[in-house]
């Protein structure tokens, strides 16, 4: 389905208008760090938010429940089905939203909700209640981080210039996802080292906040318009390769 998918999927129009023109940088990543630094490190940080707290609560939330709460395996796995199902009307009600009233406010808000819920999850879970722990997950997941991954997508490609947009994006995911891949074990770490969940709730609210940060700082993207100087243009004609005959 996949690759199904990715083969029938349209180049983006104004990826189009640049092979018209003749307009492609044959080096996009030093184009990148050259015209569009800051951007970099918001797309950067703005993404750490989902990558960790999908690791957290799709990951780390279930040997917590088995391990620490010494809950049978099905409730924490039953919670994340649930909150896959739920996201999936989350996820196109949070795209509508972002593109009626901008990406920065829907962004914003997800961050808001996870990072106003990083203690009350933990206190769900210590509730020993199947209905409880699921109804954590849904929240957590299924609300919290889909909105914010829903949203993400077009920010984070909105904020760089399409001649450098996949390079861009690729760049900013590939900082911020082996973090997230360690999720699970320096999550464990803490809860062992500190013997409570607090400090682990701690480790989700600092990415919160450097996302929120990011995001807050950021330009709203949705009808944000890339400038191209001479100098920019000059400098990706200089990379194209030249045509002979």
């Amino acid at each position: 389905m996949g690759l199904y998918l990715r083969l029938r999927v349209d180049e983006s129009p104004e990826f189009k208008a640049l092979l018209s023109e003749d307009k492609v940088v044959r080096a996009p990543f030093r184009q990148m760090l050259k015209t569009h630094p800051r951007n970099l490190l918001i797309a950067t940080g703005a993404r750490s938010a989902d990558a960790v707290g999908g690791q957290l609560y799709n990951v780390f939330a279930l040997t917590y429940c088995t391990e620490a709460l010494h809950l049978p395996a099905t409730v924490g796995l039953t919670g994340v089905m649930a909150a896959n199902l739920v996201g999936l009307a989350v996820i196109p009600l949070a795209g509508h939203l972002c593109d009626r009233f901008g990406r920065r406010p829907v962004y914003l808000a997800g961050l808001g909700f996870l990072a106003a819920f990083a203690f009350p999850f933990f206190w769900l879970l210590g509730s020993r209640s199947p209905l409880l722990v699921v109804l954590a997950l849904v929240l957590s997941y299924g609300f919290g981080v889909k909105v914010i991954l829903s949203v993400s997508g077009a920010y984070l490609a909105e904020l760089f210039d399409p001649r450098i947009r996949s390079s861009a994006v690729t760049t900013a995911r590939t900082i911020s996802d082996p973090l997230a891949g360690f999720t699970p074990v320096i999550a464990t770490s803490l809860l062992v080292a500190s013997g409570s969940y607090w400090s682990v709730a701690v480790f989700m609210l600092v990415f919160v906040g450097i996302a929120f940060f990011c995001v807050w700082i950021g330009p709203e993207t949705q009808r944000l318009v890339h400038p191209v100087t001479e100098r920019d243009q000059a400098a990706a004609d200089s990379e194209l390769p030249r045509t002979i005959g």
